[in-house]
């Protein structure tokens, strides 16, 4: 084998190389962004669920502040007589 084959195989490899790395490249580059989505969701779900604490306290001042109107106006009807 001379010089000029041995060169055109050692070609020849390096390109069938570079296809098999450019595909790994292209599922990884895949894999990559399936994982920033993962992420995004976790994050998302993450926050839902620390907001959600906040959201019951919010819900029970609500109903302590129904519950002292309602009081108020039971003990104004009462004194005015009506029941």
């Amino acid at each position: 084998m001379d010089l000029h084959e041995t060169l055109i195989a050692l070609l020849t490899k390096l390109g069938v190389l570079e296809a098999k790395l450019d595909a790994k490249s292209a599922r990884d580059d895949e894999r990559l962004d399936q994982l920033e989505e993962q992420v995004k969701d976790h994050e998302n779900r993450l926050r839902a669920n620390e907001a959600k604490p906040g959201k019951k306290w919010e819900d029970v001042k609500m109903q302590v502040i129904i519950a002292i109107i309602l009081a108020i106006i039971s003990f104004a009807l009462g004194r005015a007589g009506i029941e």
